[in-house]
C-alpha cells in the first residue's frame, strides 16, 4: 500500500475522531436524555416521533456530550451504551494516531478476527440495551394509563 494513502486514512479517522469529541464537548445535553443532536441542527428521531418509542441510538449523542465532560454517570444512566462506544472512539483515534507514527494503514485492524467479534457484540449490546430500553419504557406507559 502508498504511504500517502495510508497516512490519508489514519488522518481522516484521527481528525473525524477528534471532531466527534470536540463537539461532544461543546453540546449541551439536552435535559429529556434525548434529542442533543437537535442543537447541530439535525432532525428529531424519526422513529421516535413515529413510534412514541426510542430508537436504539436515541440518547447516544447527550451521553457522548456527558462523557466528553466528564461526567461517566450521567453517560451512562442516559445510554448504557454510551460509555463503550465512547472508549471505542478514544481507541480509534489512538490507534489512528500510533498507526500515523509507525506508517501502517488504519485498516489493518480489520483483518484481526477479534475486531469482528468485538463489531458484533457492540451490535448485540446496542440491541440489547434497547429491548431493555423499550421495555422499561411500556411499563412506564402502562404504569401512566392504570392512573
Amino acid at each position: 500500500m502508498k504511504p500517502r494513502k495510508i497516512l490519508w486514512e489514519n488522518w481522516v479517522v484521527l481528525l473525524g475522531g477528534l471532531a466527534v469529541l470536540v463537539t461532544a464537548f461543546f453540546l449541551s445535553p439536552d435535559p429529556r436524555g434525548y434529542g442533543t443532536h437537535e442543537h447541530l441542527h439535525l432532525p428529531p428521531c424519526f422513529f421516535l416521533w413515529l413510534t412514541h418509542v426510542p430508537c436504539p441510538s436515541c440518547g447516544l449523542t447527550t451521553s457522548f456530550a456527558y462523557l466528553a465532560k466528564g461526567q461517566l454517570l450521567k453517560g451512562a444512566q442516559i445510554h448504557p451504551m454510551g460509555p463503550i462506544l465512547f472508549a471505542f472512539l478514544l481507541v480509534l483515534i489512538g490507534s489512528a494516531f500510533f498507526n500515523l507514527l509507525r506508517h501502517q494503514s488504519f485498516w489493518i485492524l480489520l483483518d484481526h478476527r477479534a475486531t469482528f467479534w468485538f463489531g458484533g457484540l457492540m451490535l448485540v449490546g446496542l440491541m440489547v440495551t434497547w429491548m431493555a430500553r423499550v421495555l422499561m419504557h411500556e411499563r412506564l406507559l402502562f404504569a401512566i394509563r392504570s392512573f
